[in-house]
């Protein structure tokens, strides 16, 4: 069973993305607090050159939404295979995200995103006591996926979310699609499946190189954190039964 109780306010605080000496700095400072999970692929579709492509985009996005304890906090998990998802860092893990983030693996195998939606549920959002994970109750919880191929693990929306999706959506977590490679085809309905259908929260990345340049970072970060219109403060924590 779960409770929680809501409340609704608006913001959507935007500054210009600037790059000094190479470092992204801060897009949008000022943006409401939220707990963001940014689910990485790491499927073998990718190959190191896209391996490493990804992290430097996960890198930026910590600085462009000025990754803290106090404002917007990150945390990252990697997956392949279902059994093969991680948790790379945790939301609290402000100081030392970044260099977990380089020594990231490349898994290299399948892509399992419903399973990967389902362990996303059972690390880090259903837990009796979320700030052992360093989530705040108090706070909106968003999931951001980065992919470039069709979920291996469902054939369907229907399946999708049987799998492992439903369990974030039904949750209220805001989902936001962002596809790579096979994913930005019009063609293809996956994108949508991760995105629980709302095609206002999907971007389509049609070069992977582009993800990790300023263009890249301040789409992402805008779409999921500058101009989201905060619809829900959650101020209990909730287990399932």
């Amino acid at each position: 069973s779960s409770t929680s109780s809501t409340s609704t306010t608006t913001s959507t605080t935007t500054t210009a993305l600037t790059t000094t000496a190479g470092t992204i700095m801060a897009l949008c400072p000022s943006a409401p607090a939220a707990d963001v999970v940014l689910l990485l692929d790491s499927s073998g579709s990718l190959g190191t050159d896209g391996w490493a492509t990804v992290l430097e985009f996960a890198q930026n996005y910590l600085q462009a939404v000025n990754n803290s304890l106090n404002g917007v906090r990150v945390a990252t998990v990697i997956y392949s295979r279902a059994n093969q998802a991680q948790v790379i860092h945790d939301f609290d893990d402000v100081a030392v995200a970044a260099s977990r983030l380089q020594a990231a693996p490349f898994l290299n195998s399948r892509t399992d995103t419903a399973g990967a939606f389902r362990f996303v549920f059972e690390t880090l959002i259903n837990v009796s006591d979320v700030t052992t994970v360093g989530r705040r109750p108090a706070v909106d919880t968003r999931l951001v996926v980065i992919s470039d191929g069709i979920p291996n693990d469902a054939a369907t929306q229907i399946e999708f979310n049987s799998n492992g999706g439903s369990l974030i959506f039904d949750h209220g977590v805001e989902t936001f699609a962002i596809g790579l490679s096979t994913l930005t085809s019009p063609l293809t309905p996956a994108l949508s499946w991760l995105s629980n259908g709302n095609s206002d929260n999907e971007l389509r990345i049609t070069n992977p190189d582009a993800l990790a340049a300023d263009a890249g970072v301040r789409e992402v970060a805008n779409l999921s954190v500058c101009n989201v219109v905060v619809r829900t403060t959650r101020s209990t924590s909730s287990t399932s039964s």
